[in-house]
Order: structure tokens, then sequence, then C-alpha cells
């Protein structure tokens, strides 16, 4: 297992990132009373995302692989790092909704029925927190499979062995 220490470290500043992006988004606005405008900022995620993956990448090739990682073993280390954040998923959904943002779910289908024309039902089976967290294992399998594709082609440093 210490071989994964290092992508369990950054898992955990990913999981810390993710909830301090819920935090900012709460904060201004994004769960109330500019919620028209989450889904766009919400995705905007993927920036400090894709930063914190190309951080956990090149500091696996520096202190492990001692400045010399195949695309291989990049992509690895990368998907590795994937499993560990969807791992912690569930549970940074969980703090999220219910502890950082408790009213996020009733605006969201307030909003969802009100503008966008959604019955309550549906409202009510599409945005909840099992579809959230079901939502972010997938969601975050396929970024962190595009991630750690791109970012291995970038850091790689010798030729796949």
């Amino acid at each position: 297992m210490a071989t994964y220490k290092i992508e369990g470290k950054w898992a955990v500043i990913f999981f810390a990132m993710y909830l301090a992006w819920i935090t900012l988004e709460k904060t201004l606005g994004f769960h109330s009373t500019r919620i028209a405008y989450q889904p766009v900022v919400s995705v905007m995620v993927l920036i400090p995302s894709f930063l914190l993956y190309r951080s956990a990448i090149i500091d696996k090739r520096k202190k492990y692989f001692h400045d010399s990682i195949s695309f291989k073993q990049a992509f690895k280390s990368g998907m590795i790092l994937t499993f560990f954040v969807i791992l912690l998923s569930p549970l940074s959904q969980m703090i999220a909704m219910n502890l950082l943002s408790p009213d996020f779910f009733t605006n969201m289908r307030n909003f969802a029925i009100n503008t966008q024309g959604m019955s309550e039902l549906e409202a009510n089976t599409r945005l909840n927190i099992r579809a959230y967290i079901i939502a972010s294992i997938f969601g975050g399998l396929i970024t962190g499979l595009i991630f750690s594709l791109l970012i291995a082609a970038f850091v790689r440093t010798k030729k796949s062995t």
C-alpha cells in the first residue's frame, strides 16, 4: 500500500478541494439566489480538478519514479488516484449536501419545477443525494480516465515499458 501513498494523499487533497468548492458555490449564492447558474459554475470545478491530477502525477514522477516516468506508469498513477477519489466521492457528496448546503436539493427541485417545467416526480427522482452520488462516481471515473490519459501523455519522460 505504500506504493499508493502519493495517490492517497492527493485524493484527500482532492476531497478537501471539492468541499471548499461547494462552500464557495454556496457562499456566492449558487445554491440559492443564483441557482440557475449552478450547473455552469459546478462544471468549472474541472479546472482545479485537472490541476490537482497533474500535480499528483508530477509528484509521483518526482518522489516515486525519481523524475523518470513512462506513459503507462503515469496513466496507472492517475487511475489509482481516480479509484481513491471515487471511494471518497459518496462521503464528499454526503458532507457537501447534508452539512455544507442542506437546502441545495430543495432549492434545485423548486427551480427545476418552477422554471424548467420539470414534474415534481422527475425532480424528486433526479435531484437527490442518491442520484448525485451515482453521478459523482460515474463522472469521476470518466473524468479521471480522460485526465489520466491527457496528463500521462504530457508528463512522461521515457518510453512506455
